[in-house]
Protein backbone atom coordinates (compact mmCIF):
# COMPACT_ATOMS: atom_id res chain seq x y z
CA UNK A 1 0.00 0.00 0.00
CA UNK A 2 3.03 2.32 0.98
CA UNK A 3 4.46 1.93 -2.55
CA UNK A 4 0.99 2.79 -4.29
CA UNK A 5 0.81 5.79 -2.20
CA UNK A 6 4.39 6.61 -2.57
CA UNK A 7 3.51 6.22 -6.98
CA UNK A 8 0.66 8.69 -6.42
CA UNK A 9 2.53 11.06 -4.87
CA UNK A 10 5.80 10.78 -6.90
CA UNK A 11 3.17 11.08 -10.05
CA UNK A 12 1.42 14.51 -8.86
CA UNK A 13 4.86 15.92 -8.08
CA UNK A 14 3.54 16.25 -4.41
CA UNK A 15 6.27 13.67 -3.16
CA UNK A 16 9.40 15.90 -2.43
CA UNK A 17 12.76 14.15 -1.72
CA UNK A 18 13.64 13.63 2.75
CA UNK A 19 16.47 13.93 4.33
CA UNK A 20 17.69 10.46 5.47
CA UNK A 21 16.26 10.42 9.05
CA UNK A 22 17.31 6.97 9.71
CA UNK A 23 21.14 7.25 8.64
CA UNK A 24 21.08 11.01 10.98
CA UNK A 25 19.44 9.19 13.68
CA UNK A 26 21.99 6.13 13.28
CA UNK A 27 24.82 8.80 13.39
CA UNK A 28 23.22 10.31 16.80
CA UNK A 29 22.90 6.50 18.01
CA UNK A 30 26.72 6.06 17.71
CA UNK A 31 27.54 9.44 19.47
CA UNK A 32 25.37 8.97 22.32
CA UNK A 33 27.23 4.99 22.49
CA UNK A 34 30.27 7.18 21.98
CA UNK A 35 29.36 9.34 24.88
CA UNK A 36 28.06 6.91 27.04
CA UNK A 37 31.63 4.86 26.48
CA UNK A 38 33.18 8.06 27.85
CA UNK A 39 31.01 8.64 31.04
CA UNK A 40 31.05 4.95 31.71
CA UNK A 41 35.66 5.72 31.61
CA UNK A 42 35.22 8.67 33.50
CA UNK A 43 33.23 7.53 36.34
CA UNK A 44 35.24 4.10 36.41
CA UNK A 45 38.21 6.34 36.56
CA UNK A 46 36.85 8.60 39.32
CA UNK A 47 35.67 6.13 41.87
CA UNK A 48 38.33 3.84 41.10
CA UNK A 49 41.47 5.23 39.83
CA UNK A 50 40.84 8.95 41.66
CA UNK A 51 42.35 10.42 38.41
CA UNK A 52 40.13 12.33 37.01
CA UNK A 53 40.23 16.30 36.22
CA UNK A 54 37.27 18.80 36.06
CA UNK A 55 38.36 19.74 32.62
CA UNK A 56 37.18 15.70 31.52
CA UNK A 57 33.28 16.68 33.10
CA UNK A 58 33.55 19.16 31.50
CA UNK A 59 34.57 18.26 28.21
CA UNK A 60 31.82 15.14 28.29
CA UNK A 61 29.05 17.74 30.00
CA UNK A 62 29.17 20.07 26.97
CA UNK A 63 29.28 16.57 24.42
CA UNK A 64 26.23 15.90 25.71
CA UNK A 65 24.85 18.97 25.73
CA UNK A 66 25.59 19.02 21.98
CA UNK A 67 24.65 15.97 21.20
CA UNK A 68 20.92 17.09 22.94
CA UNK A 69 20.70 19.87 21.01
CA UNK A 70 21.36 17.79 17.87
CA UNK A 71 18.65 15.27 19.30
CA UNK A 72 16.18 18.07 19.59
CA UNK A 73 16.57 19.14 16.07
CA UNK A 74 16.13 16.02 14.80
CA UNK A 75 13.59 15.33 16.31
CA UNK A 76 12.17 18.72 15.19
CA UNK A 77 13.33 18.27 11.47
CA UNK A 78 11.11 14.74 11.81
CA UNK A 79 7.93 16.95 13.19
CA UNK A 80 8.22 19.89 10.59
CA UNK A 81 8.71 17.31 7.76
CA UNK A 82 6.59 14.53 8.44
CA UNK A 83 3.65 15.30 11.13
CA UNK A 84 2.41 18.06 9.63
CA UNK A 85 2.41 16.89 5.43
CA UNK A 86 1.36 12.91 7.44
CA UNK A 87 -1.96 14.85 7.96
CA UNK A 88 -2.05 16.21 4.25
CA UNK A 89 -1.06 12.57 2.89
CA UNK A 90 -3.61 10.87 5.54
CA UNK A 91 -6.34 12.72 4.30
CA UNK A 92 -5.74 12.69 0.68
CA UNK A 93 -5.54 8.64 0.83
CA UNK A 94 -8.99 8.37 2.81
CA UNK A 95 -10.31 10.56 -0.39
CA UNK A 96 -8.70 8.79 -2.82
CA UNK A 97 -9.85 5.08 -0.89
CA UNK A 98 -13.33 6.48 -0.49
CA UNK A 99 -12.81 7.46 -4.92
CA UNK A 100 -11.90 3.92 -5.28
CA UNK A 101 -14.77 2.47 -3.23
CA UNK A 102 -17.64 4.02 -5.29
CA UNK A 103 -15.46 3.22 -8.12
CA UNK A 104 -16.01 -0.38 -7.20
CA UNK A 105 -19.50 -0.06 -6.21
CA UNK A 106 -20.43 2.07 -9.16
CA UNK A 107 -18.51 -1.24 -11.23
CA UNK A 108 -20.51 -3.96 -9.34
CA UNK A 109 -23.80 -1.87 -10.16
CA UNK A 110 -22.97 -1.76 -13.59
CA UNK A 111 -22.19 -5.22 -13.76
CA UNK A 112 -25.67 -6.17 -12.03
CA UNK A 113 -27.22 -3.60 -14.64
CA UNK A 114 -25.46 -5.78 -18.04
CA UNK A 115 -26.49 -9.27 -16.03
CA UNK A 116 -30.32 -7.61 -15.86
CA UNK A 117 -29.66 -6.91 -19.63
CA UNK A 118 -28.25 -9.87 -20.61
CA UNK A 119 -31.44 -12.26 -18.68
CA UNK A 120 -33.92 -9.96 -20.78
CA UNK A 121 -32.41 -10.31 -23.91
CA UNK A 122 -32.34 -13.69 -23.05
CA UNK A 123 -35.77 -14.22 -22.42
CA UNK A 124 -36.93 -12.06 -25.43
CA UNK A 125 -35.43 -14.34 -27.40
CA UNK A 126 -37.52 -17.39 -26.20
Amino acid sequence: MASFVREVLSATGTLDKKEDFAVKTTKVQKKLNDLKSQLAIHIQNRYASFSTTLSNTTKITAQMERLAAEVEALESNINKHFRAELLDRNKELIELSEGLQELNLTLQIVGKIKCCYDLMEESNEQ
